[in-house]
């Protein structure tokens, strides 16, 4: 009975061996995994940003706001029924949000 207790104490000694491995092999990947999927998630949101600033920043040329009658930046919302009826962002928001609505309730923008 000695050497099966002795074989058992060595495989047991083995797997536990084993076991510790594997840990930490999966946590140094898992670490690894965890990092790059940051850097992933970092980028895009920063291309994100990028390009939320080039649509705020952008100037429709000639094109001004039916509405409040400024330029349009940004986000132009043209009615999908009216021809050359235009809203900047600011008055489509408040179209919607607003009882003084300054168009059609059932006409769409785009």
């Amino acid at each position: 009975m000695s050497q099966s207790n002795d074989l058992n104490e060595l495989i047991n000694t083995i797997t536990k061996g084993i076991n510790e491995i594997i840990e930490e092999k999966y946590n140094e990947i898992k670490n690894e995994e965890y990092k790059r999927l940051l850097k992933l998630s970092q980028a895009i949101s920063y291309s994100a940003v990028q390009e939320d600033e080039k649509i705020r920043e952008y100037e429709h040329k000639g094109i001004t706001c039916s509405k409040c009658g400024n330029k349009i930046i940004g986000i132009r919302y043209l009615c999908s029924v009216c021809n050359y009826f235009n809203l900047c962002s600011y008055c489509e928001y408040t179209n919607d949000n607003d009882d003084k609505r300054c168009h059609e309730i059932s006409h769409k923008f785009y």
